[in-house]
Order: structure tokens, then sequence, then C-alpha cells
């Protein structure tokens, strides 16, 4: 799931539609791991777990949030996280996320704004 470029306090969503198309209800889950939780911080998964009935479908709702707490941490523009959803007596799928967050003035230190390199100036007008 590529979420492109994401922007400070600017939620963005991407839809998964899981399609129940066995014999039996299936139930899946997000696995937790150690240290990390579901997923990395900056990422909102709803719902975390979910029963599918025979036929039925249901989706899942991935959500890129970099708030300031965020934003401070983040060492690295590209950010990049792999999901583990895990069917009941089934087998694991692995869902990679991916976004691209270029830091700007808003939810990020002095200190860390001073380091960056600076851009040329874009369609500025000599006088």
């Amino acid at each position: 799931v590529d979420f492109g470029e994401v922007r400070f306090l600017e939620p963005r969503s991407r839809l998964i539609t899981i399609k129940n198309t066995g014999k039996s209800t299936v139930r899946f889950k997000f696995l937790v791991r150690p240290e990390r939780g579901i997923c990395a911080k900056w990422l909102q998964i709803t719902p975390p777990h979910y029963v599918i009935p025979i036929g039925q479908s249901t989706q899942i709702s991935i959500t890129v949030v970099i708030d300031k707490e965020i934003s401070w941490e983040l060492k690295d523009t590209k950010l990049q996280d792999i999901l583990v959803m895990n069917l009941e007596h089934g087998r694991d799928y692995f869902v990679p996320v991916t976004a691209q967050y270029y830091p700007r003035c808003f939810g990020v230190s002095l200190e860390h704004l001073m380091k960056r390199k600076r851009e040329p100036e874009k369609n500025l007008i000599d006088f």
C-alpha cells in the first residue's frame, strides 16, 4: 500500500477489501510484534481483527498520521512498515506499507530545520 507523500497533521487513508471466497467463516487479525505492536506509530489500522462470513467481505482502513511526537521521532523521510495479517487456522499475509514524509516548518524542531539543506528558490522575480 503506497501512500505517496504525506504531510504533518494531514491524515491519509487507504482501504483494502478482503472477501471470504472459502467454504467456512474466516477470522483474521493483525499480529502484534514485540516492542512495536500491530504497526508503526505513524499507522492506524481499523479494524485490527474481524470475522468474515462465507461470501461476505470487509474493508480495512489503513491511515497514516504524522503528529508532532511522531514527526520529531522520525529519522528518515521514507516510511516503511510490513503488517502481518493472520488467518485463523491459515496462513499469514504480509502487507507492505510505504509513504514519503518531507518535513516542513510545522512539527519540526528549529535545530532540525537548521540542519536541512536549503532548496533553491523557485519563481522569484529579480528587481
